[in-house]
């Protein structure tokens, strides 16, 4: 129903697959990543807003109570992602990690709609 509620179904899903797992994870680096403080010595601001950010999208799709741990496991994915980018000297691995959890995400909700 969410889906459908913001046009969301036949052409228009088709085409959000490929963005959603591809383009969108390198657009989500490179703006979360560029915001971020050079040095990695724990956590930070940055990765609470990437946090927050996601639970805008997902508080009408998850029971609130599994949004405190989805917050954590968010932040702890941010605070990777920025460790990763300063060990590997770039985007890549981050990308590619987020990549592969944003087409986890895809095929549960192709499995919950198709299952």
């Amino acid at each position: 129903e969410w889906l459908e509620l913001y046009g969301l179904t036949g052409l228009a899903w088709l085409w959000l697959i490929p963005y959603f797992s591809t383009l969108h994870p390198i657009l989500e680096e490179i703006h979360w990543r560029g915001i971020a403080p050079d040095q990695v010595k724990g956590f930070c601001g940055q990765d609470f807003m990437f946090a927050g950010y996601h639970m805008l999208v997902l508080h009408e799709l998850v029971f609130w109570p599994w949004l405190i741990l989805i917050f954590g496991v968010l932040a702890g994915s941010s605070f990777f992602c920025r460790w990763a980018a300063d060990q590997c000297g770039g985007y890549g691995l981050p990308i590619l990690t987020h990549a592969a959890a944003d087409a986890g995400v895809m095929v549960g909700i192709w499995f919950l709609l198709n299952g």
